[in-house]
């Protein structure tokens, strides 16, 4: 439902001037779907396939992408995951994306000897639980959540993460929060 015109008002520019960045809706929306894999996709899977000392800090890396806008824009997914109930194709290629980044963090999990079975089914856990949380768009606290890091963190691996990297953690979330804002 993107229409032209409202959206060169929106960018505050001319219907032309919008058309010297994009020569058709079809462009911006070729652009739209590559920015998104490349940030969201892209990031999550480069996340999960991080080197980490052990898999509570492997999973601390790809939570990263809930804190790090500038890493992950899960407005941008939303957004995405919105446009794929209007069109098939869209929602072919969310759908692609969702097996891949489930995939990339089933392969993390394995890495760190869990069996292929239970990886997965981690992964999904650790996937499907991140974008309800983000979707019922809860309003904790940054104190809340890194109160909670390590429960978490125990609950999706089964392991007791070392207070290292739980420390590790909530120093990078806290910067990057206290620069850009509160989640």
């Amino acid at each position: 439902h993107v229409k032209i015109m409202p959206l060169a008002q929106a960018m505050g520019v001319s219907r032309s001037s919008f058309y010297w960045y994009f020569r058709n809706l079809a462009e911006l929306h070729s652009a739209l779907i590559e920015a998104w894999q490349r940030k969201n996709t892209g990031a999550l899977i480069a996340q999960a396939e991080a080197p980490a000392a052990s898999i509570t800090a492997a999973v601390c890396n790809v939570q990263l992408c809930v804190v790090d806008t500038e890493l992950y824009e899960t407005a941008l997914d939303f957004a995405m995951r919105d446009w794929a109930r209007a069109s098939k194709d869209v929602a072919a290629l969310v759908k692609g994306s969702d097996a891949k980044r489930v995939a990339a963090l089933t392969e993390m999990f394995a890495r760190y000897g869990y069996p292929a079975r239970e990886a997965e089914i981690r992964a999904c856990t650790l996937y499907y639980q991140q974008i309800g949380y983000d979707l019922a768009d809860l309003g904790h606290s940054p104190q809340y959540r890194l109160d909670r890091v390590a429960d978490y963190l125990f609950v999706f691996t089964g392991q007791t993460p070392d207070p290292a990297e739980i420390d590790a953690f909530t120093r990078l979330a806290s910067q990057h929060w206290r620069k850009h804002g509160t989640p």
